[in-house]
């Protein structure tokens, strides 16, 4: 059966409640549809989304640019409190483990197998530049070498035909970037939006990746360093402490700078302080 409304709602709590545990005061929702964004709403209306949510509105394969205007709507509508709606989630390719991730070469299969880019890269040029236009930040997924290409070559297309408007457009994943294309998230102003932990080299990498791209793609799987050396912005960075920054803090209890790292995952969040009041723990218990 369908979700209800309240069933959004109760498990948006619960997360809430989770996240703040964990000393998270701001998330980005990868997908969402108009019920997701209901139940955000209804749940900062009644002062319980103690989050900074970023929302990316899924963009629908099987329409076209008429589809901009419901989004426009939905950003009006739902932009609001602690809620931004004013991202789209474009799926640009698959993943890796069934060849789906678009590649520049074939994966190590018969039959030419290079993957599958979703949107065609001309269509795709066309899409990313009228949602720059329209003041929309675009959030892809991108795997593969030729999705990622595809993706800079978008937001290279939208900055020619508008300026550089200053949205910071995504690209979440990357796992296999070409070489040449790395220096282009500082170039393009493209946040580099990886998710370290899938580049442990656990079954998923070692049986269904490596074996089907070879030992010299996969020496450059996941290549986090160079994008940052190379100036790019990388999205998992810790802030600072600042006058005039958002009152956003979380009290642990360690000191993550003088543990071993293997140390780190044991940290917890004994206060978590959300616009300077204690959403999670307690300071006068400190």
């Amino acid at each position: 059966p369908a979700t209800t409304d309240a069933q959004l709602q109760k498990g948006l709590r619960y997360a809430v409640k989770l996240l703040n545990g964990y000393g998270i005061t701001a998330i980005q929702d990868a997908s969402v549809d108009e019920p997701d964004l209901k139940a955000y709403q209804a749940v900062d209306a009644s002062g319980e989304l103690s989050l900074r949510v970023v929302t990316s509105i899924l963009w629908d394969r099987d329409k076209g640019l008429e589809q901009i205007a419901d989004i426009k709507r939905l950003r009006a509508q739902y932009t609001a409190g602690h809620v931004v709606a004013g991202t789209v989630k474009i799926f640009q390719d698959g993943v890796m483990e069934n060849y789906e991730a678009a590649m520049l070469e074939p994966y190590l299969l018969p039959g030419n197998v290079r993957g599958t880019s979703l949107i065609d890269p001309e269509r795709l040029k066309e899409i990313v530049t009228r949602l720059d236009a329209e003041n929309f930040q675009v959030h892809f997924h991108a795997i593969g070498d030729a999705a990622i290409r595809q993706t800079l070559d978008a937001v290279e297309a939208a900055r020619k035909a508008n300026g550089d408007l200053g949205h910071r457009h995504h690209i979440a994943h990357l796992e296999l970037i070409d070489p040449a294309d790395i220096p282009r998230f500082r170039e393009l102003g493209v946040v580099a939006n990886f998710q370290p932990l899938w580049a442990f080299a656990d079954s998923y990498i070692t049986d269904l990746t490596i074996p089907f791209i070879g030992p010299q793609r996969s020496a450059g799987l996941y290549p986090i360093g160079s994008v940052h050396r190379s100036g790019g912005v990388v999205a998992f960075g810790t802030g600072s402490v600042e006058v005039g920054k958002l009152a956003d803090l979380i009290v642990l209890d360690q000191n993550l700078f003088a543990i071993p790292p293997e140390k780190i995952s044991d940290t917890q969040a004994l206060v978590t302080l959300f616009e300077g009041k204690a959403v999670h723990g307690d300071l006068g218990n400190l």
